[in-house]
This record gives structure tokens, C-alpha cells and sequence, in this order.
């Protein structure tokens, strides 16, 4: 026996109906796709972050590159070991010419190698005052010289003399041409 429906329980089946359809369309369609525009934003926001940080970088390489091709042309090796090691003998007797000190002995020693450069040593041997042995020392490893010292001893000549006896050992790396 089976009972018509009233209007007024059309109505409310038909309203049960829409909430039920609305709450499973809520439920299976819309939190998932709102759920992935979520994370969408937040993927959009870390990629934006991650872009301006590049950004930022990428603007900063090109005076790094700058940079970096001043003292790459600076400290390349251009010729050949010989004629480095006489350019090298011949920018140190510059530099004490020009602070009036005068070598007693200069000897070049063997070039050292490595994967990406060469070691180019010279032995000094000199003599003079404390003060000017030191301001020689500091225009060494400044520039334009950039030299390495990689030893130094002095030694004072007499007790009453304000002479020293300095013995040097002096380098220079160079990026070999490979």
C-alpha cells in the first residue's frame, strides 16, 4: 500500500534531495578542487620566492663576473714558464730598484705544478733596514704584485749595525692554460 506523497512531503524529499546532492557536491568535487588551488597558490608563492632569489642573483653574476675577469686576467699564465719567471725576476728587481734596496743573490726555483696552476718560486737574498725590508715585503703581496712570501729569515749583520740579512723565498700561483 503504498501512500501518495503529500504536497508538502514532495517539497521536503525534494529539498532533502538538493542539500544531500549539495553536500555531496561540497564533499567531492569542490574541497578537493579548492584543496588543490591551495596548493597550487602555495607551489605559485615558493616559485616566486625561489624566481626573485634567482633574480637577484643572476643580477649580482654579472659584477661577479666582472670581478672574477680582472683577477682571472690578473693571475692567468700568458706565456711560457720561462718567460714568466723572467717577467716575475724582473718585477721584483722593480720593486726594490724602486725602494733602493739591491739583491745580493736571486734565484729562480723549479716551477711547481698542479691540476690548475703553477707555482712559480724565487729565492731572495738582501740587506738593509728593518723598516725597508718590511715596506718591501708589504708592496710584495698588494697590488698590482699580489707575490705569496713563503719564507723569511732575517738575520742582523753585527750588533751595533742597523743592517739585516734577509732571505726570502717568493711565489706566485698562475691558472695554467690546459
Amino acid at each position: 500500500m503504498m501512500k501518495h506523497f503529500r504536497q508538502r512531503e514532495k517539497i521536503i524529499a525534494i529539498i532533502s534531495i538538493i542539500v544531500m546532492s549539495l553536500y555531496l557536491v561540497y564533499n567531492s568535487v569542490y574541497r578537493p578542487w579548492r584543496g588543490m588551488l591551495e596548493v597550487y597558490d602555495q607551489e605559485n608563492e615558493k616559485d616566486q620566492r625561489i624566481l626573485a632569489k634567482n633574480s637577484k642573483l643572476i643580477l649580482q653574476a654579472k659584477s661577479i663576473t666582472d670581478v672574477y675577469d680582472q683577477y682571472f686576467d690578473l693571475f692567468q699564465q700568458k706565456r711560457s714558464e720561462a718567460e714568466q719567471m723572467s717577467t716575475i725576476i724582473s718585477q721584483l728587481e722593480a720593486i726594490a730598484a724602486e725602494m733602493h734596496l739591491h739583491f745580493s743573490e736571486i734565484k729562480p726555483r723549479q716551477v711547481k705544478k698542479s691540476e690548475f696552476c703553477n707555482i712559480f718560486s724565487v729565492s731572495l737574498a738582501m740587506e738593509g733596514n728593518f723598516p725597508k725590508i718590511v715596506e718591501f715585503l708589504y708592496k710584495l703581496q698588494t697590488q698590482p704584485h699580489l707575490f705569496n712570501v713563503e719564507e723569511i729569515h732575517l738575520e742582523k749583520n753585527l750588533p751595533q749595525d742597523n743592517f739585516l740579512q734577509a732571505s726570502l723565498v717568493i711565489s706566485r700561483k698562475l691558472i695554467s692554460e690546459k
